[in-house]
């Protein structure tokens, strides 16, 4: 995944989801039959649930309790890292006008 601004910074991601941000990651992924491997997802919080989403067309990786805390331990169980959005290196210069 060389040439991307990747983070495991899972508090600043979360805030990028409540504030709207649907955020292209990477997580460990492995099954029983396959070595791991790092399988793109979408990070965003829907528009009709309160609960952060993790997964692509047809696979979630979700926990269903909607707290920092919880969403940060599901990331870590993951191993996700994600793209930091351009301008973005410090939380507060992120902007949705963009």
């Amino acid at each position: 995944m060389k040439g991307f601004n990747l983070s495991k910074d899972y508090v600043k991601l979360y805030d990028l989801i409540k504030r709207g941000y649907r955020i292209p990651a990477w997580i460990l992924y492995s099954d029983k039959f396959e070595k791991p491997i790092f399988d793109i997802v979408e990070v965003k919080i829907p528009t009709l649930s309160k609960f952060p989403s993790i997964g692509t067309r047809g696979r979630g990786y979700e926990t269903f309790e909607n707290s920092e805390e919880a969403f940060v331990n599901n990331c870590e169980s993951l191993h996700l890292k994600f793209i930091v959005p351009e301008g973005c290196i410090e939380i507060d210069l992120c902007s949705l006008e963009d």
